[in-house]
């Protein structure tokens, strides 16, 4: 995806108050109900095929309202996300962090069957060094969603949990192997707090990305980089929001402030 923390006279920042950021599940957009901007699932990878997307029926979503679909460029398709855990080296280095997955999986009802899975890696601070690995059994059910769970003591030195969404197409034009409802759930649970927002231009909108791990986020807004954010543009519970400027702004920052329900 192409991402980047400027574009026009846009400007973000992200600010955090508050108490400390719930235990949450340090997947993000795991059941792709974000909106999608200029084709790409956010804070997604593709890794192979270009069409990933949503999709909403035919079969019915597992959880939400879509699902992950790689759609028809390739008959080999991966879908990735890799989250950030150096917070939590001491306890992975201890001995003590553990990580589980969760997801659910299933096909389309044709012969032969197209498959589905996920992989989960924990790598080193660079990627250098591939620490363990395992995968989900395949899936090529028809008939129902289907779930899987893998995972457990997170290897010393893990810095990064990569997670792979594959897709295997055994007939037909579409690439029909789906995943929906996935979770990485921490124990004992780690607390990631919002990083860097990200801007994607879409049209005349603002369209924010960004990482955190709170219930609400209040989205602000200034025409003055040391102003005071007073315009309380929305509040969101996804760590994504649109904003629309209109052509009358020139120039326009925001700041974003997670919140928990209980503050």
């Amino acid at each position: 995806m192409n991402m980047r923390r400027v574009f026009g006279f846009v400007i973000a920042t992200v600010i955090v108050f508050g108490s400390t950021a719930r235990a949450n599940d340090i997947l993000v957009n795991s059941s792709n109900e974000w909106v999608i901007p200029s084709g790409d699932i956010p804070l997604w990878i593709e890794v192979l095929g270009t069409t990933w997307t949503q999709r909403a029926n035919n079969p019915e979503p597992q959880h939400g309202a879509f699902y992950f679909f790689a759609g028809g460029s390739t008959g080999n398709s991966e879908l990735r996300q890799d989250i950030d855990v150096s917070i939590a080296a001491d306890s992975i280095d201890a001995g003590a962090q553990s990580i589980l997955l969760t997801g659910w999986f299933r096909s389309y009802n044709q012969n032969p069957r197209d498959t589905a899975f996920a992989i989960l890696e924990f790598w080193n601070h660079d990627f250098t060094s591939l620490l363990w690995t395992d995968s989900t059994d395949k899936f090529y059910q028809i008939d129902a969603w289907l779930p899987d769970t893998l995972g457990g003591i997170v290897p010393v030195d893990t810095r990064w949990v990569r997670l792979r969404l594959r897709s295997k197409r055994g007939s037909g034009t579409n690439n029909d192997g789906y995943t929906d409802n996935l979770a990485l759930t921490a124990e004992p649970p780690i607390y990631i707090p919002p990083k860097e927002l990200v801007i994607l231009p879409d049209t005349l909108d603002a369209l924010l990305f960004w990482r955190g791990s709170y219930d609400l986020y209040d989205i602000y807004s200034d025409t003055l980089e040391s102003g005071a954010f007073e315009t309380l543009e929305g509040t969101t519970s996804d760590e994504m929001f649109i904003d629309s400027m209109g052509i009358d702004r020139y120039l326009k920052f925001y700041k974003v402030i997670g919140r928990n329900i209980a503050d």
